[in-house]
C-alpha cells in the first residue's frame, strides 16, 4: 500500500469534510508525514499557513466565518510571545478570501 497515495487522501478527505487541520513540524518525523504536508502545500485547493514550527493547512471551501476564528486563534496564540517574522500565509488565500487580510493585518500589527 505504500506509494499509492492513501495517506494524502486521507489528510485531503478530513480537510474537506472538517474545513481544516494542523499540525506541529517539530513533531512530524517521519519521511511520509512529511511528504504528505508537502503535498498538501501544494495542492491548488488547500491553503497552508506556517508559523514557526506549526502548519495550518484550510480546504477551500471553509465558510469563512470558519477561516476567520480558526485563523485569528491560530495566530493570536503562536504570536503571544513570538517573532512575527516566521510567519508564511497561503498567497493564494489572500486573493481567494481579501477579507482575511484585514484581520490577519489585525493580528499581525
Amino acid at each position: 500500500m505504500k506509494g499509492i497515495g492513501l495517506g494524502y487522501n486521507i489528510y485531503k478527505a478530513v480537510l474537506k469534510k472538517h474545513h481544516f487541520i494542523s499540525s506541529d513540524s517539530e513533531t512530524v518525523v517521519s519521511r511520509q508525514s512529511k511528504n504528505i504536508w508537502n503535498k498538501l502545500r501544494q495542492d491548488n485547493e488547500i491553503y497552508t499557513n506556517l508559523c514557526e514550527s506549526k502548519i495550518l493547512s484550510f480546504h477551500q471551501e471553509c465558510p469563512d466565518n470558519i477561516l476567520e476564528k480558526v485563523l485569528e486563534k491560530f495566530y493570536h496564540d503562536k504570536l503571544l510571545l513570538k517573532d512575527k517574522t516566521n510567519i508564511l500565509i497561503d498567497p493564494v488565500m489572500l486573493k481567494d478570501k481579501p477579507n482575511i487580510v484585514a484581520l490577519l493585518e489585525n493580528i499581525l500589527k
